[in-house]
């Protein structure tokens, strides 16, 4: 997947599947790392998906990340997917217009083709939802899904907004990217046997906020022995946390939901 941004517009993106049938083209992409920037060129295939893919004629790391990559191995054997015509996952990514579906079952990433918009209305990234589905055909890396009916929502993270929240979870951080200045820490909360992130923010006070993510960096540094590296943020499940603040999630593209906090009372240590 590339993620085209404006220079001088970071909220103004699109995302473009690359594929290919070139065996060394493909050996570039599987060695490509998260936030390596590259230089492409290819053509546009003519897709029925609304999601833009680009077949590849060559593809060069123009700039690679700098933070060392950690590849997480598929542990889930997803053969089943093919027998069953149900799933219960979490949104990862759905489209303002309702035509794009993107989301998280177990440990794997899956697209969904949505024939009809309306069934896919007013998903918010991270909503636990419940999918009736068949399995396309074509491709078959990565597993294509198809919905059959309308997503049913489990559980919306929107309903969080703006609601005092007192959660409990695992100390999360997302390093420092192109996408991120600075480190930033964040809780897995389960919710119905599914891991959601909220990010952990002051956005009233700078001085507020500084001392929250000095306090998380210390307690991050202190159990660093125990983190564990996933795709694109390290968890420590040895460090868990009880966080009172209020709920925001106001858009629903937005990569995480909230916890604002106002003070650092409002984090306690129980593990």
């Amino acid at each position: 997947m590339l993620t085209v941004r404006e220079p001088e517009n970071f909220f103004n993106y699109r995302f473009y599947s690359l594929v290919s049938d070139n065996e060394a083209l493909l050996r570039v992409l599987d060695q490509t790392k998260r936030h390596d920037r590259v230089c492409i060129t290819g053509k546009i295939l003519k897709n029925p998906s609304p999601q833009p893919h680009i077949f590849l004629s060559s593809i060069k790391v123009t700039e690679p990340w700098e933070r060392v990559d950690f590849p997480k191995e598929d542990s889930v054997d997803l053969g089943s997917l093919a027998d069953e015509d149900t799933i219960t996952a979490k949104v990862h990514f759905a489209s303002e217009d309702n035509k794009i579906l993107v989301v998280e079952y177990r440990d794997r990433v899956l697209p969904i083709y949505v024939k009809d918009p309306n069934y896919a209305q007013n998903l918010y990234r991270g909503d636990i939802v419940q999918v009736h589905y068949q399995q396309q055909p074509f491709p078959q890396q990565p597993i294509h899904l198809q919905l059959l009916e309308p997503v049913k929502v489990v559980d919306s993270v929107v309903n969080n907004h703006e609601q005092n929240l007192t959660v409990e979870g695992y100390l999360v951080k997302f390093p420092r990217s192109p996408q991120l200045k600075f480190d930033v820490y964040g809780l897995a909360v389960e919710t119905l046997g599914i891991d959601r992130y909220f990010t952990l923010v002051n956005f009233d006070d700078p001085d507020t906020f500084m001392a929250l993510r000095d306090r998380l960096g210390e307690l991050w540094a202190e159990g660093s022995s125990t983190m564990e590296h996933d795709r694109h943020f390290d968890v420590n499940r040895a460090i868990k946390l009880q966080v009172t603040g209020i709920g925001n999630m106001v858009d629903r593209e937005q990569a995480n939901p909230q916890i604002l906090i106002n003070k650092l009372d409002n984090i306690v240590k129980l593990l």
